[in-house]
C-alpha cells in the first residue's frame, strides 16, 4: 500500500518501514524512526504535537527535542535497525498509512508502534479484554470465553499478554480462530512474563504484538501504565473481568473512558476481593457483562454464524438448562451467588453424596465451574 501523503518530503512513501529493506535511503528513515522513538516515547503528547507541526519529518521533530547527551548514535540505531530486521518486526510511524486509526485519535497516541505479525489486524474493530494476573478460576474462564465469543463475533481481541485474565483472553480468541493483540510494556525483543514466550509466538502468527517501547528496553514498573493507554487505545472499548480495588486494569478502565471508550465489567460477589474493582466500576456506571450478548451489542459486532438463529437480541443463544430438575435447582442457586458445598446443602437439605452428584453433572455440561476458594460459580450465559 502506497500512501497518497507527500509529508516531510518522501514521495511513494510505503504504509510502514521493513528494516530489512535496504533499498534507497529506507535504513536512513528507520533509523531516524528509532531515534525519535529513544527520545520521546516517554513523551507521547509533545511527539505528537512535533510530528504535527513538522508534517510527520521525524528528524525535524527530533530536532526540537533537548539534547541531553543520552541519545544512542548511528552505530546503536544501526544494531537496533538489524535486530527488528532478524525479528520481522515492522516500523509503523505515528502519520503513515500503517498505523491503527483508532490509536491515531487518542490524545497522546505513541509517536512511533514496532509491530511483529500481520498489520491489518490493527485496522480492525477491536475489544480489550483485561484484569487480574492472580486471577481465580472463574475469572480465568470468563475471560477465555470472552475471548472465544468476541473473536468469534469479528472482534479482535487486545489484552497485554500477561498472567491471569489477559492468557486467558489471548487463548479463548486463538482457540476459537480469530485474532488478537498483545500490548507489551518492553522492547519488541523481550517477553514479560518470559512463560508467555510461546503464547507471544501464537498471538503473532494470528494477530500481532505491539509495543510504543525500544529494543532491549525491560518491563519496568512505570512502563505499564503507559502500555495500558494503547491497549485501550486500540479497541472499541474495554471489559474488566477481575481486578482488586488498586489494579492496572483500572487504570486501563479510566484511559477508555478518557479516550472516549466503553467500559464494562463483569460483576462478582462483593465479599471477593478479586471482584472489588469491577464491582466499583459498574457502580460508577460502568455497564455490566452478564452474558456474551451484551459485550456484542455494545460494541457494535456481529453475533457468531455459529449462534444465528439463538436467543436474545444479539442472535447469541444462552447455555443450555440441565435436564434433570434438581440439578437445575441447584444451578439457579449458584447463578444468585457463588455458594461453598456446605452452603448449598443447608439450603437444599441434600445429602453430601447427592450434592456432590448434581455438581459434577453441571461442571461436565460447562454450566459451572469450582472456584479456588471452594465456592460453586455459574459459568455466564451466553459464551461459547
Amino acid at each position: 500500500m502506497v500512501s497518497r501523503t507527500r509529508a516531510g518530503g518522501e514521495t511513494d512513501r510505503p504504509a510502514v518501514l521493513d528494516p530489512r529493506d535496504e533499498n534507497g535511503g529506507r535504513p536512513a528513515v528507520v533509523e531516524a524512526w528509532l531515534a525519535l522513538q529513544d527520545a520521546l516515547c516517554f513523551q507521547p503528547a509533545r511527539a505528537t504535537e512535533w510530528l504535527a507541526a513538522e508534517r510527520g519529518d521525524a528528524r525535524r521533530a527530533l530536532a526540537r527535542a533537548p539534547v541531553d547527551g543520552g541519545r544512542p548514535g548511528r552505530s546503536e540505531l544501526a544494531r537496533r535497525r538489524r535486530l527488528l530486521a532478524r525479528l520481522g518486526v515492522l516500523v509503523v510511524p505515528q502519520l503513515w498509512d500503517g498505523y491503527p486509526p483508532a490509536l491515531r485519535l487518542i490524545p497522546d497516541p505513541p509517536p512511533v508502534l514496532l509491530v511483529r505479525g500481520r498489520l491489518e489486524v490493527l485496522h480492525r474493530p477491536a475489544v480489550a479484554v483485561v484484569g487480574a494476573r492472580a486471577a481465580t478460576t472463574y475469572g480465568l474462564d470468563i475471560a477465555r470465553r470472552l475471548g472465544a465469543g468476541l473473536a468469534r463475533s469479528g472482534a479482535v481481541v487486545v489484552s497485554g499478554l500477561a498472567r491471569g485474565i489477559d492468557a486467558a483472553a489471548h487463548e479463548g480468541a486463538l482457540e476459537a480462530g480469530g485474532a488478537t493483540v498483545a500490548v507489551l510494556a518492553c522492547g519488541p525483543d523481550v517477553v514479560y512474563p518470559p512463560e508467555h514466550a510461546r503464547l507471544a509466538e501464537r498471538v503473532a502468527a494470528a494477530g500481532a504484538v505491539v509495543t510504543e517501547l525500544p529494543p532491549g528496553c525491560p518491563p519496568l514498573r512505570y512502563h505499564f501504565p503507559l502500555r495500558n493507554r494503547v491497549i485501550s487505545g486500540l479497541s472499541r472499548g474495554v471489559v474488566v473481568v477481575e481486578a482488586r480495588a488498586k489494579s492496572g486494569s483500572l487504570i486501563t478502565a479510566r484511559h477508555a473512558l478518557d479516550q472516549g471508550r466503553e467500559v464494562m465489567a463483569v460483576p462478582g460477589p462483593v465479599t471477593a476481593a478479586a471482584s472489588a474493582g469491577p464491582n466499583a466500576l459498574l457502580r460508577d456506571g460502568a455497564r455490566p457483562v452478564v452474558e456474551l450478548r451484551d459485550a456484542i451489542e455494545t460494541f457494535g459486532l456481529r453475533a457468531s454464524p455459529a449462534r444465528a438463529g439463538g436467543s436474545g437480541a444479539a442472535g447469541t443463544a444462552a447455555l443450555p438448562e440441565p435436564e434433570d430438575p434438581e440439578a437445575a435447582r441447584l444451578l439457579a442457586l449458584v447463578r444468585e451467588a457463588p455458594a461453598t458445598r456446605e452452603q448449598l446443602q443447608a439450603r437444599l437439605g441434600w445429602s453430601p453424596r447427592e450434592l456432590a452428584l448434581r455438581l459434577l453433572e453441571l461442571e461436565m455440561a460447562g454450566l459451572a465451574v469450582a472456584d479456588r476458594d471452594g465456592r460453586l460459580r455459574a459459568v455466564m450465559p451466553g459464551a461459547p
